[in-house]
């Protein structure tokens, strides 16, 4: 039917008559598939259509419609909302109706893309990828995803599809030229069906050439020059959008020695100021500020002021609001903690100097007996620098509080991390001595010498059909994260050190909770997730192996526990009878290893949104609910509330803490990194009370937690307020 006194406004401004059958069909275009009621839609027409509307308006207005439409119920109207939008983004691409090699040398022209490409790939090339390349998976997108896409990925001559073909390219430049544009193809295939996402830094600048990297570490030297590189290290890494994690804990403490005059040390809350406040000054390009976690052991003598740097009271002047604080715990606190004994602190630089003890570098037994000198050397008073608290509770007291008011500090189990470490033996460094920003990553690292990085990729769950594909996937994630070390632009010497010597991955997990409803399982399905890590782990190392074929092993593989068995051992230990550990450590031990550390689950709450998957391998916090971004906010729903609204009944809120510790201690147990494990708390619950977060904290440690990141707290008469992650590029 056309209304031939209605008159719509086309792209190109030309005017017709209204024709409601082209609307219709539109409509039915973006209902095909989903299962909606197309008439609910259409019945939205005569609310919207106005003389003169544009073409897009009416587009517009029929994407909104279908959002509005949304329910718990009825969550496929954000499916709906996608398929129209991924329309109008087709139709409102700038370079609409120009070739793939077109869109590619355009933006190599603009600098969007690097001019590498060209160098690598022919037109011919260029145009059989193109002529591969599918936009209707722009169709299996929700609308919250394609606008994440659109507003935080996609670049301003790019379509959705075109990011993925070329990301893929990117990494095939690194294939030998026989295969590359099968590999291409291979590689693009499982982007574009999101069965594995790019942390953030490969989504923002893989095409562009620059960091592809998401995490890093830093140690500090106790001395002026090394604490300032550092700084401007934290800046250029800011700067490049990664997040970062500062060791504090070998600087001297309060009142220690300074060139002869004592008692001239100031705290170390000063410096967290200086690197606070270069966080906040380096803002990725005014995107947002730099992230960083700052951390200080629990045996430093600084560690009350370090605690209390976040407070509204005090020396404003030491205040530091703007980092994430970190505190490392040894299992021998932990002890004292629980049987109520006491616990001296002490200063890192005295003790060396006065009794020649020197903690850096030691953890587990080794630590126990530096300690025990040092605790003895307090008690004859040989220390000045020291402190004793009565009850080593105290200190995990105020601790606990600020985690209740700030979901800070993260804690790390520093002697867990360090007894898994495959490089432990390496004498080339300190050994782990921190965790990055969002807790899941983590090597060895030395002041000024080696700086922890590593780059980051999930693998999506809810899109994968079986254990096989997850080995497939999790083979690709291995050759493409290596690929990402091979052509970052390192920010500095020492990454790139930490690169030739210890090649750091992190292959994590999303969307755990939608593999989970779509086959009616739930978290107490334990073995389930387990196996789920199993596979992915098993099939990393062995890519890696094969890795090394190629290109090697990592420079410090020869110390390493991979290639003395005492890390394959350790899997063996859990293992499920699928795979065959025995077979993996004889390649290992033919052809060595490309990479030290393969897997670590992150946070993913930004790509999981672009995902349409639940964050990590955590239960949702909501199956349905409303996102806010710079846009305004946009509604999100799970993979398959649908399908299966009681496999997200219980969230995450509804979950006790055992449960999640339980969840991720048995993903741990075949992940060799770590994992970014929050948790929550209800405090209108009526038998809530503090203990409860004791109790978790010890029993994540007694089931080999690495560490904890954020304490999340419903407050009384309120609810779960879930703000983004801190760490884009690690969350990404």
């Amino acid at each position: 039917m056309t209304d031939k006194q209605t008159l719509v406004e086309k792209r190109d401004g030309s005017k017709v008559p209204f024709d409601v059958a082209k609307i219709k069909q539109s409509i039915q275009n973006a209902v095909a598939t989903t299962g909606a009621n197309h008439l609910a839609l259409e019945a939205k027409i005569d609310q919207f259509i106005k003389n003169g509307i544009p073409t897009s308006a009416i587009q517009e207005n029929v994407i909104q419609h279908a959002v509005q439409l949304a329910t718990p119920q009825e969550p496929e109207w954000l499916k709906v909302a996608g398929r129209a939008y991924a329309a109008n983004m087709w139709a409102n691409f700038k370079l609409r109706g120009k070739s793939f090699t077109d869109v590619v040398k355009y933006n190599v022209k603009k600098g969007h893309y690097t001019k590498e490409l060209l160098n690598f790939y022919s037109d011919s090339e260029m145009q059989e990828l193109g002529e591969y390349l599918d936009h209707n998976r722009d169709l299996d997108h929700s609308y919250s995803s394609l606008v994440t896409a659109q507003s935080k990925y996609l670049g301003k001559f790019e379509l959705n599809q075109h990011m993925h073909m070329v990301n893929a390219m990117r990494f095939g430049q690194v294939e030998v030229e026989a295969t590359r544009l099968d590999t291409v193809k291979q590689f693009y295939d499982v982007l574009s069906k999101r069965k594995l996402s790019l942390a953030t830094p490969f989504m923002s600048n893989l095409r562009k050439g620059g960091n592809v990297a998401s995490c890093f570490i830093i140690a500090i030297e106790d001395d002026l020059d090394s604490i300032f590189d550092n700084v401007k290290r934290i800046a250029k890494i800011s700067k490049n959008g990664g997040g970062i994690g500062c060791f504090l804990g070998y600087l001297r403490a309060k009142g220690s020695d300074v060139n002869g005059y004592s008692n001239a040390a100031g705290p170390v809350t000063q410096w967290v100021k200086i690197i606070n406040d270069t966080a906040v000054a380096v803002n990725q390009g005014g995107k947002r500020a730099g992230a960083v976690t700052v951390a200080l052991p629990i045996w430093h003598n600084d560690i009350q002021d370090f605690l209390d740097m976040q407070t509204e009271h005090g020396d404003l002047r030491l205040k530091s609001y703007d980092v994430f604080p970190q505190v490392t715990l040894p299992d021998l606190f932990y002890a004292r903690d629980k049987a109520g004994q006491p616990w001296i602190t002490f200063c890192p630089h005295e003790v060396h100097e006065k009794l020649g003890v020197n903690v850096r570098g030691v953890y587990g037994k080794e630590f126990e007996r530096s300690y025990a000198k040092i605790e003895e050397a307090f008690y004859a008073g040989k220390l000045k620098v020291a402190r004793k608290i009565e009850n080593a509770r105290e200190l995990m007291k105020i601790i606990m509080r600020s985690q209740f008011d700030t979901g800070l500090p993260y804690l790390a189990n520093i002697d867990t991390m360090n007894r898994l470490n495959p490089n432990k033996n390496d004498d080339w460094s300190y050994g782990i001595v921190c965790a990055n920003l969002c807790v899941e990553s983590f090597s060895n690292v030395a002041p000024d010498r080696y700086g922890h990085v590593c780059n980051l990729c999930s693998i999506n769950e809810g899109n994968i059909k079986d254990e096989k594909e997850l080995g497939e996937v999790a083979q690709i994630a291995t050759k493409l994260m290596n690929y990402g070390v091979m052509m970052t632009a390192n920010p500095d010497a020492i990454t790139e050190a930490h690169n030739d010597r210890y090649c750091t991955i992190g292959i994590g997990q999303m969307g755990l909770n939608d593999y989970l409803a779509r086959n009616r399982l739930n978290y107490r399905s334990l073995d389930v997730i387990k196996d789920l890590s199993e596979c992915i782990q098993y099939n990393a190392v062995l890519a890696s192996v094969e890795l090394a074929k190629v290109y090697g092993s990592f420079e410090a593989f020869p110390d390493s526990t991979w290639a003395n068995g005492e890390r394959i051992e350790e899997f063996k230990k859990y293992a499920s009878g699928k795979y065959d550990w025995d077979y993996v450590q004889e390649q290992i031990d033919l052809y060595g290893m490309k990479n030290s550390q393969l897997t670590s689950p992150a946070p993913t709450t930004s790509t999981s949104i672009y995902q349409d998957a639940s964050a990590s391998i955590l239960p949702v916090y909501s199956a349905f609910f409303s996102e806010d971004n710079k846009n305004g906010s946009m509604l999100v729903s799970a993979r398959f509330l649908k399908e299966n609204p009681m496999g997200y009944g219980k969230t995450f809120a509804k979950h006790s803490a055992t449960e999640i510790i339980d969840a991720v201690a048995a993903a741990q147990k075949f992940i060799d990194t770590g994992v970014s494990m929050e948790l929550i708390f209800d405090q209108n619950r009526d038998d809530f009370n503090a203990k409860m977060l004791y109790d978790a904290i010890h029993y994540a440690h007694a089931e080999g937690i690495k560490t904890i990141y954020y304490i999340r707290s419903i407050k009384k008469n309120a609810t779960l307020e879930r703000a983004e992650a801190d760490c884009v590029a690690c969350a990404g």
